[in-house]
């Protein structure tokens, strides 16, 4: 019995000693944690105070400053014009193709049926002439815009295809969409008071007042369809009528374990050390499917549009991570939206020829799961054979995707009025 007593005063004493280890231990831990904690709200702060304040005003005087000084655009030639977007620190470039420029047009409409802006992908830019064509031919106005640190809007000394706040662009978007309209406007009112320039003012005014601004659509690519969609949510604008995605970057093309506990861990530490560069990734593969030079039908400038994806930081890692986020979350984006994906995806070191006929950049299963999470109004749509930029694919294919983008917004400014 007395054994017992020793066993048990000794078992004790033990789990006592081992109670008060543990307590010093948290008490000494505890100021490190307190740190940490203050350390992560600071630079969340800091973050948070970096971040651009989204304004929904667009300045008249300042709009109008930008449509003055609208030139040929170099990179195009004749009939697109440039017009600079200059909007707080960053320049952009509004592209646009004069309404009735399409040689393919088969009707004479006085007025476009709706105004088209095309936002471009990650580490790219505007150069898809076909494009503009075919919107005009289809009776719509067609303008592009190139965000800043992209193609035409890169100017030196300045992060290239870089990002890090998506709201960063949202004022961008915000002017050319307006830019368009007012572009648009200047012409109908040529033509209208070329018409009625011998009446009556009151026959003058009552014709130019009979001017009215036609629907908005917006189409967008890759990382552009990822802001595109934040910008929407963010702006809740009744006036976009109809939104076509052309393989949005919805999600992080990596496993499961990568996605949920790597890419949420990276884009920690990118609060941290926003500026270390994790170089360039990915292959230049995809690029190969694209360009004339090699594998592709395309020519456009390497320059802004590399082979390899430029230098990147984790504080665009963090963007893209808070962005997914934020969508995932569920977006509340009214307007019609038709999310557009390849029919399978190609994911390979070496050149295989599934790379011509397959997205090489992101999964498009993915982009099909989580387009539901855009809106209550959203339609996914399998472009099979399609490439990543389905625009870019073979012409039977980027065919078929146009014809399904028109015949969907045809519709849904149909059912809008």
């Amino acid at each position: 019995m007395k054994l017992d007593e020793e066993k048990l005063r000794g078992m004790l004493c033990e789990m006592t000693k081992k109670r008060l280890r543990a307590a010093l231990l948290s008490f000494a831990l505890l100021p490190i944690l307190v740190f940490a904690l203050y350390f992560a709200r600071a630079y969340g702060d800091r973050e948070a105070s970096m971040e651009p304040r989204v304004s929904h005003h667009v300045d008249l005087q300042l709009l109008y400053s930008f449509l003055v000084r609208g030139t040929e655009d170099s990179a195009l030639g004749a009939p697109f014009k440039v017009y600079p977007i200059d909007v707080d620190k960053y320049h952009a470039t509004l592209v646009e193709y004069p309404f009735g420029s399409s040689p393919r047009k088969v009707d004479s409409l006085a007025a476009p049926r709706g105004i088209v802006l095309y936002v471009h992908g990650f580490s790219d830019y505007f150069f898809q002439k076909e494009m503009a064509e075919k919107v005009d031919s289809a009776g719509y106005a067609f303008f592009a815009v190139d965000l800043h640190g992209y193609g035409r809007s890169a100017r030196p000394g300045e992060p290239f295809s870089d990002m890090r706040f998506a709201s960063e662009f949202f004022m961008e978007i915000n002017y050319a969409m307006e830019m368009g309209w007012h572009l648009v406007k200047s012409e109908q009112e040529h033509r209208v008071y070329a018409t009625v320039r011998d009446s009556s003012n009151a026959v003058i005014t009552k014709a130019m007042l009979s001017i009215k601004r036609p629907p908005n659509v917006l189409m967008a690519h890759s990382q552009g369809g990822l802001i595109s969609s934040l910008y929407l949510d963010e702006f809740q604008r009744d006036d976009i009528d109809a939104v076509v995605l052309n393989s949005p970057f919805l999600e992080m093309n990596y496993s499961l374990p990568v996605r949920k506990i790597a890419f949420p861990l990276l884009a920690s530490v990118a609060l941290y050390f926003p500026d270390y560069s994790i170089g360039s990734t990915g292959n230049g593969n995809y690029a190969r499917s694209l360009y004339k030079g090699e594998n592709g039908e395309w020519d456009y400038n390497t320059e802004w549009k590399p082979f390899q994806r430029p230098e990147t930081h984790l504080h665009w890692v963090r963007a893209i991570y808070k962005a997914q986020s934020k969508l995932h979350d569920g977006l509340h984006v009214k307007s019609p939206v038709l999310v557009m994906h390849s029919g399978c995806s190609v994911k390979s070191d070496e050149w295989v020829d599934e790379y011509m006929s397959c997205d090489g950049v992101l999964d498009a299963r993915l982009i099909r799961d989580a387009a539901p999470q855009i809106g209550p109004n959203v339609k996914t749509l399998q472009i099979d054979g399609g490439m990543h930029d389905l625009f870019l694919s073979k012409k039977e294919v980027r065919d078929a995707a146009y014809d399904s983008a028109l015949r969907f917004i045809d519709e849904s400014l149909a059912g809008r009025r």
